[in-house]
């Protein structure tokens, strides 16, 4: 059910539907009369986790899967970045619009992650002679261990705010740490180095405002076709 649908429902008359017919007169419910709750949101730590985040990779289930397109590579980032992004957009009041008794379509004080593991970490998962299932965390749903890190692109600009610096843009990082300490006191540059050496991006001034761009990124420049010249006799599909 997307997003839409959670407004549509909740603000809507319900009818019945016995055998598939609708019945004409709409159930006791009274719309906008009480929020939603969602008991369970999750995404798997798996690259391109949302594009399913409702399937579980267990090599010995009948029902394992892995998200349409992935390549099986665990990706904390992919899940933070899903509930996240859960949790901010019915966070937007614009969003998540209020009934008349001041109730909201989505109760966010109600929303349950799928899923937290009650037993002690770092011990589970590691434990496999303990608790067999171990290595099923590696792609799945458990935010167990994983809260505890952060977006590359959080951490930088925190050094920078640090530093004073606030006008920068780092919406190019796109990595996940399990944390950053500092051994020393140092400038703002000492201790992006090692993140810049480790992540490969680096740091452009552009009109002003400081950017933080992956490499790859920042090497890249388009050349006009017009442009291009190709030597007499030479073979398009070789390079010397």
């Amino acid at each position: 059910m997307g997003e839409a649908h959670f407004r549509n429902w909740w603000g809507k008359p319900h009818h019945d539907r016995p055998g598939g017919v609708r019945e004409s007169n709409a159930t006791a419910w009274v719309p906008k009369s009480k929020p939603i709750w969602l008991t369970e949101i999750g995404c798997p730590a798996v690259d391109l986790g949302a594009n399913q985040p409702n399937v579980f990779f267990d090599p010995v289930s009948s029902e394992s899967a892995l998200p349409y397109y992935s390549r099986g590579l665990r990706d904390d980032l992919m899940q933070r970045s899903v509930l996240e992004a859960q949790l901010s957009y019915w966070s937007n009041s614009n969003l998540n619009p209020k009934g008349p008794n001041g109730v909201r379509a989505i109760e966010n004080s109600g929303t349950h992650v799928w899923t937290w593991d009650a037993r002690p970490w770092p011990d589970y998962p590691q434990r496999v002679e303990v608790w067999s299932d171990g290595p099923k965390h590696r792609l799945g749903h458990w935010i167990t261990g994983r809260l505890g890190g952060s977006q590359l692109s959080a951490i930088v600009a925190e050094i920078c705010a640090r530093a004073g610096v606030t006008d920068i843009d780092v919406d190019g990082l796109d990595a996940f740490l399990a944390g950053y300490i500092e051994e020393r006191t140092q400038t703002g540059r000492a201790a992006l180095q090692p993140l810049m050496l480790a992540f490969g991006f680096d740091a452009v001034e552009s009109a002003g405002r400081i950017r933080f761009v992956p490499k790859d990124a920042s090497a890249k420049h388009l050349i006009d076709e017009d442009k291009l010249a190709e030597a007499d006799g030479a073979d398009s599909g070789s390079a010397s």
